[in-house]
């Protein structure tokens, strides 16, 4: 990697906010869940996602289901087989607009001959040679505006109801998505002020006029 890619490269993840993380669940050896501690200190929004682990959550930061989940990504780190990657670049490139094109990491192992392919003919900016935890503690890399996990909210569907029902959640702790109900949405405030997914689209109709999404959110918990 020459001087110049890398120093695209720095510029790009520390000038970013948010690394979103596709792959990255409740299970504590995969290296997915592993860049979430080993990033921890640095100053990035860290997005877990992870369809089967939505609704808990990786010292605080909650799972997503899904990248439409979540706002719109700027970095976003695959931990997934070649078959998956493909799959979730195709809708990647399907749903988002091209001049809005995230950086795309693939780590060791979610790359084949059509994944680069693909990459190479669409012209994407994509990082294939190396991990992404390694590159940023080789460069001594931090956000360049640092943040500590905020509140996030989780709404379930009620087994016993079958009503909505919206939670915050506040901390820095690992803990599993075995909450009563069926997963619907989670996410932080940035999520439900920006995420096209159904459910913080609707949240964001009952918000009242100059009232924060922090503020919307915990609103919605009280009883």
């Amino acid at each position: 990697m020459d001087e110049a890619r890398v120093q695209h490269l720095v510029e790009t993840l520390v000038d970013h906010e948010s690394i979103h993380v596709l792959g990255a669940g409740l299970k504590p050896d995969r290296p997915a869940h592993r860049l979430v501690h080993d990033l921890d200190q640095r100053g990035w929004r860290l997005v877990p996602i992870h369809p089967k682990d939505a609704g808990g959550a990786i010292l605080g930061r909650p799972i997503r289901a899904s990248l439409e989940a979540a706002d719109p990504a700027s970095v976003v780190v695959f931990f997934l087989s070649p078959q998956r990657t493909m799959m979730a670049l195709i809708r990647m490139i399907a749903s988002v607009p091209r001049e809005d094109m995230p950086l795309v990491w693939l780590q060791p192992g979610a790359t084949d001959g059509d994944v680069l392919a693909l990459l190479e003919e669409g012209g994407y900016d994509a990082v294939t040679e190396t991990c992404i935890v390694r590159f940023i503690e080789a460069h001594d890399l931090q956000a360049r505006v640092g943040m500590k996990p905020q509140p996030w909210y989780h709404q379930v569907l009620s087994s016993t109801t079958q009503c909505s029902v919206w939670t915050v959640h506040d901390g820095t702790e690992t803990m599993g998505n075995d909450v009563s109900g069926e997963h619907e949405w989670c996410g932080d405030a940035r999520d439900l002020e920006c995420s096209s997914h159904l459910v913080p689209r609707y949240i964001r109709s009952l918000r009242h006029e100059k009232e924060t999404f922090e503020a919307l959110g915990q609103r919605l918990a009280r009883p």
